[in-house]
């Protein structure tokens, strides 16, 4: 089917052309109110623990700065064993402060998760972290709401 220039919303004109000029610059500009620009993702990754920025692989690194950019909004879908879960969690740590995280993961991995985030996360206690099992411990149902729910 050919695809017809006034069907093509205006957005996706802006996009492109902000995209195209990134190309051109080698520099990346936000194309979308809740993207970052590099000035902003590079204050995020300073806000991280030492710890976890200097555990980061080169790759790593990059992934994460890809899914700051992006305002955290990405889907990590590396091959198995390449740190996928350490890249979510710098990324979930750039934004915890701003309202609670949501890890749906298969069940046999929440208390990894939970693990995971204790490690990595000083200012995430055990306290801070939900784990659903079902039902009746809905987050809904607690006296405040978690840092973080790990669901399944």
């Amino acid at each position: 089917k050919i695809v017809q220039v006034d069907e093509i919303p205006w957005i996706t004109f802006s996009v492109i052309d902000k995209l195209s000029h990134s190309f051109i610059s080698g520099k990346w500009e936000p194309c979308k109110p809740e993207h970052f620009t590099e000035e902003k993702v590079e204050e995020l990754i300073e806000s991280l623990p030492r710890k976890l920025v200097n555990s980061l692989l080169p790759f790593q690194l990059d992934g994460l700065r890809f899914g700051l950019r992006r305002g955290g909004r990405c889907l990590i879908a590396d091959e198995m064993g390449l740190g996928k879960t350490l890249q979510a969690i710098a990324i979930a740590g750039c934004f915890i402060r701003e309202g609670s995280i949501l890890i749906v993961c298969p069940a046999v991995l929440r208390f990894s998760w939970a693990e995971e985030l204790e490690r990595w996360l000083p200012c995430c206690l055990p306290s801070d972290i939900h784990l659903v099992f079902g039902h009746h411990n809905n987050p809904a149902y607690l006296p405040k709401w978690p840092k973080v729910v790990v669901i399944s």
